[in-house]
């Protein structure tokens, strides 16, 4: 382990949301470790641009084809892989098959693999899985942590041991995103099979098992969707505005149950066997973003001193 990035007592990997958002900070910390011969953690990036397809908490984005080739290029030839965040839970085949914009991209990430990585598709239609799985035959299927809100809800009762071994054994998912907050539940973690395909959110603004989770998505569904097809957002956003007063609420009253894992717990995860870890960021200010950077993947002393040593 190199001294300058965080130990968690084994090899993880980071997912990281930078993708089609915020370039500009993540290429600075890709230059700062390659200036100072720092082995980056960094094994995915994910993000989406303004479709029908995409959805969750992802800032409207719009950019030709090309132009998002372009940035996917940026990443690939750093030897990272990208992930295309298509999670509208509502895809259907016609939007399938009248959503040119991002069958030109995943067809080009299905012909252009980083060495030794797999880019992949975030989900959480099975439709959208399927024909993934059929079309792009080299790409990877990740099921989104959207999809358990859809299904059952967060919660003891809810999201269940049985609901995610379901989810992991499914040949359609290479790889599911498991509740962060299943690790307060006594035994969860420990005992949750196909460790090696679990993904678990490392920093995330909710609290935990969050009620509003649903609504959240669907209010930024219905804006993101207004901007992409022309329609005035205006009533989505006043919605949108309304769960976000509820959710700042909700987080006040529960400061003690933060959705977001310490560095003892990802040591502990890492203990278990878990390897993947993600990092949201596509919401965050560019700042946020940066700093969410630093606190998970570097010692910080180390950090501000290669910093100020570059000034």
């Amino acid at each position: 382990m190199h001294f300058a990035l965080k130990d968690y007592g084994a090899d993880i990997s980071w997912n990281v949301g930078s993708l089609f958002c915020h370039e500009a900070s993540f290429f600075k910390m890709l230059n700062l470790c390659k200036t100072f011969s720092i082995p980056h953690p960094v094994k995915w990036v994910f993000g989406s641009l303004s479709t029908p397809m995409s959805g969750g908490r992802a800032s409207p984005v719009l950019l030709e084809v090309d132009d998002a080739k372009s940035v996917l290029d940026s990443y690939l030839q750093e030897g990272i892989a990208c992930r295309l965040t298509l999670s509208n839970p509502y895809v259907d085949r016609h939007m399938i098959q009248s959503d040119a914009i991002n069958a030109e991209l995943m067809k080009y990430l299905d012909s252009n693999q980083p060495d030794g990585k797999r880019n992949g598709i975030i989900v959480v239609s099975d439709i959208l899985a399927k024909h993934v799985k059929e079309t792009y035959p080299n790409l990877e299927v990740i099921l989104s942590i959207i999809r358990p809100a859809y299904d059952t809800g967060y919660g003891k009762d809810k999201d269940t041991m049985d609901w995610y071994a379901d989810k992991l054994q499914n040949p359609l998912y290479d790889v599911v995103v498991v509740n962060a907050a299943k690790l307060y539940e006594e035994g969860f973690m420990e005992s949750l099979p196909y460790k090696n395909k679990v993904e678990l959110l490392a920093c995330h603004d909710c609290i935990r098992n969050c009620p509003y989770a649903k609504t959240h998505y669907e209010a930024t569904l219905m804006f993101s969707q207004c901007l992409v097809n022309g329609i005035s957002p205006e009533r989505a956003n006043s919605l949108l505005g309304d769960i976000i007063k509820t959710c700042v609420k909700n987080k006040k009253s529960h400061l003690n149950q933060t959705a977001s894992y310490s560095i003892d717990e990802i040591r502990y995860l890492a203990s278990l066997g878990y390897r993947q870890f993600k990092l949201s960021g596509r919401m965050n200010t560019e700042e946020r973003f940066s700093r969410d950077l630093e606190a998970y993947l570097f010692n910080h002393e180390v950090l501000r001193y290669i910093e100020t040593a570059m000034q």
